[in-house]
């Protein structure tokens, strides 16, 4: 990573204030060589920016659908190795806008790194909905995925989440 883009997202982005994100969702949109910016600083270690870029680029791929479909690889090739929750659960919330299933290696990348974080004992929360959230779409097109699918929400059924729990029913229809 560039220390320029670092230095452009500390000085673009103060704090992680609902206004603030919403306003740099917007600039982005009108600026793109920010999403550029953005992307590069999400998969550092350098928090709060990454947090912050990655919010900043989930924000504009839902202000304008499709915003982020040509970067789907790269952010799926560095989700399993981004350094915060934050940067995770907002890439994997706009990834689920995506049908990940149009290409079969993303597709299987998805539901691997997706599988991983629910069998994570250590992952937060809202991970772990984000990655239920993608595996609910693999399994439209791989129903055979939901038997292991099920099998996790068997292991895991006493540690998660109440609200994680109503959401595996859901999925598998139990």
């Amino acid at each position: 990573m560039s220390n320029k883009s670092l230095d452009i997202a500390k000085d673009l982005l103060p704090d992680s204030s609902r206004a603030v994100a919403d306003n740099m969702a917007a600039i982005t949109l009108k600026k793109p060589e920010l999403k550029k910016v953005f992307l590069e600083v999400a998969f550092t270690n350098q928090y709060p920016w990454n947090m912050r870029s990655a919010n900043i680029l989930e924000k504009a791929d839902e202000l304008q659908p499709g915003f982020l479909k040509n970067d789907i690889s790269f952010i799926v090739d560095s989700i399993p190795k981004a350094t915060h929750d934050g940067t995770k659960r907002c890439l994997m919330k706009a990834l689920g806008r995506y049908n990940l299933c149009e290409d079969d290696e993303i597709c299987g990348k998805c539901a691997e790194f997706s599988f991983n974080f629910l069998k994570s004992a250590t992952e937060a929360i809202a991970v772990r909905y984000h990655a239920l959230n993608i595996l609910e779409q693999i399994i439209k097109t791989y129903p055979d995925l939901k038997h292991e699918l099920y099998q996790i929400s068997l292991l895991y059924k006493d540690e998660v989440d109440k609200g994680l729990k109503v959401h595996f029913r859901k999925v598998l229809n139990i």
